[in-house]
């Protein structure tokens, strides 16, 4: 990709980092005690973060599919936790039908 490329590309993504945002505020607003997950090194994630990567990810697969995303989280704990994924869901499924409970783990990694 070249530099003059790069103001396109984020033209391109606006209307997912606003939809992220947009998820966030919504998660916050109802925001559950299980709406957070303990990675293995005892940090937090949460829905918000889950959801926010997902639906960037699968806005930049669609702009630019040559394109890789090195991201925190990973996909295992929603096919570990299908509970999760439903949670996460009911935030991503609105963006984008695509992100759906069994889909939003390929969607993260």
């Amino acid at each position: 990709m070249s530099d003059s490329s790069l103001p396109s590309l984020v033209s391109s993504l606006l209307p997912a980092i606003r939809q992220t945002a947009a998820l966030c505020e919504r998660v916050a607003a109802d925001f559950r005690h299980d709406d957070t997950h303990s990675k293995e090194d005892a940090s937090p994630v949460t829905v918000a973060d889950y959801g926010s990567q997902a639906v960037i990810n699968d806005a930049l697969s669609e702009v630019t599919p040559e394109l890789g995303m090195v991201a925190e989280e990973q996909g295992d704990a929603l096919r570990e936790h299908p509970a999760l994924a439903i949670r996460v869901s009911a935030f991503t499924s609105n963006i984008s039908a695509s992100l759906t409970p069994e889909a939003l783990a390929d969607a993260l990694d």
